[in-house]
């Protein structure tokens, strides 16, 4: 149950109704991001939006198409060759969007992912152990080399640990996929999985959903979240008057639609 949604008394209402609500991973994260020195941004924020293969069409395409017509500086991204083509592509900007599909491996937190790259997968869901060395073998003949590339496909999921590795520069992440909070729930450091990369990586703050979030109804979502973000709100408030936003649809007033994300 995600802690806005406690309520304050008998009959009264939940908390997230006034109050932002700014979830810590572990009291070690909040020191090292009090002790981080900030800068003090640009009017003219840079975005990258980025979405599952260019082959296939999704609402997370759409979503992200939307955010290239509101707003200026906008690059759209359709399919990435792994995580290097992750990292060139995610690496200078402040916003970072990600609304491709997301992989999460409970027993193995760190080999959760996102489905970017555009290449078929007879076995895209399998979990790829990480390797020993990025360098291809190199007493492996041209020959050998190529029945290799045959057999084994490419991975097409950007991994939590090649995420963690990596030094963004985003100010905020947004993942607006299904259960990109979610993890494994360790002892005084809070859940590993995707989220935890990215503030591995640098990003200070993360947006995430706890649960599987309906893709109309996220989209919705999102465009009210980041205009409330281009208007001058902090993540939290946007995020949260955004929520509010939907819960007031009647077709859409249920918590399921709309109180799955959280800020980290």
């Amino acid at each position: 149950i995600p802690f806005g949604m406690l309520i304050l008394h008998d009959g009264g209402d939940v908390l997230m109704r006034d109050r932002d609500v700014v979830q810590i991973p572990s009291a070690s994260v909040l020191v090292l991001e009090r002790r981080r020195k900030q800068s003090a941004g640009d009017d003219r924020a840079s975005a990258v939006a980025m979405a599952s293969s260019k082959a296939r069409p999704t609402r997370g395409r759409d979503a992200v198409r939307d955010l290239a017509r509101h707003y200026d500086n906008v690059q759209v991204v359709a399919g990435v060759d792994g995580a290097g083509g992750f990292e060139a592509a995610a690496g200078g900007c402040d916003v970072l969007h990600i609304a491709a599909h997301a992989l999460v491996v409970d027993q193995s937190p760190w080999q959760s992912g996102f489905r970017v790259a555009d290449i078929p997968a007879s076995a895209a869901d399998a979990i790829v152990p990480e390797p020993r060395q990025s360098a291809a073998p190199s007493f492996l003949s041209p020959t050998d080399s190529l029945r290799v590339a045959r057999e084994f496909h490419a991975d097409p999921y950007v991994r939590a640990w090649q995420i963690a590795r990596l030094r963004l520069a985003a100010r905020l992440t947004v993942l607006s996929g299904c259960e990109t909070a979610g993890g494994r729930v360790t002892t005084g450091e809070g859940t590993l999985g995707l989220t935890a990369a990215f503030l591995s990586a640098g990003v200070p703050v993360v947006v995430s959903s706890l649960w599987p979030v309906d893709d109309r109804v996220t989209c919705r979502m999102m465009r009210s979240f980041y205009r409330h973000l281009a208007a001058g709100d902090p993540v939290a408030t946007a995020l949260r008057r955004s929520q509010l936003e939907v819960s007031r649809s009647s077709k859409y007033t249920h918590p399921y639609f709309w109180a799955g994300f959280t800020a980290v």
